[in-house]
């Protein structure tokens, strides 16, 4: 699902009966997949493969599931490490002690938090919420607007 810029000819001859081109530059492949799956029902999305092998496009499409979010979406990014999933207002999960969370901040006022290691504010920058852990098992995050939360897989040691 894209533009296929960046497609060679030949992967696409391979697979032209599965590969859908949409040829306009004014969004990523990522929200063309996106408006595909909501033209055809989807309500709940779980990207795979969008951290690849650019940070900037990484951050780009880390960025756009709160776009997503905002257009009714419940949506979530995984990746080799951990997950992605944007928040409004309340969040709460499950998670095994010490596994590590961050929360970045998209203009929400108030955030603090329960189950955390380490008191929430209202980051200005990215890094300022970085860092974090859940020290029982499960942690909430409230705060009036947007955000996004990442947890990282639980690893052993």
């Amino acid at each position: 699902m894209g533009d296929g810029d960046s497609l060679p000819e030949k992967f696409f001859q391979r697979f032209k009966d599965i590969i859908r081109r949409i040829p306009e530059q004014d969004t990523n492949d990522q929200t063309k997949s996106t408006r595909y799956a909501m033209e055809h029902g989807a309500k709940r999305i779980a990207y795979l493969g969008a951290t690849g092998r650019r940070e900037d496009h990484t951050l780009g499409n880390v960025s756009l599931l709160m776009d997503y979010m905002r257009m009714g979406l419940d949506v979530r990014m995984y990746t080799d490490f951990g997950i992605f999933i944007p928040a409004h207002d309340h969040f709460r999960m499950d998670c095994l002690p010490e596994t590590q969370v961050s929360i970045f901040n998209f203009g929400a006022q108030g955030l603090h938090a329960e189950g955390l290691r380490y008191p929430l504010s209202d980051f200005t920058s990215w890094w300022q919420g970085t860092l974090n852990a859940c020290v029982g098992t499960s942690f909430v995050v409230e705060g009036k607007g947007d955000f996004l939360v990442y947890v990282t897989y639980k690893q052993k040691i």
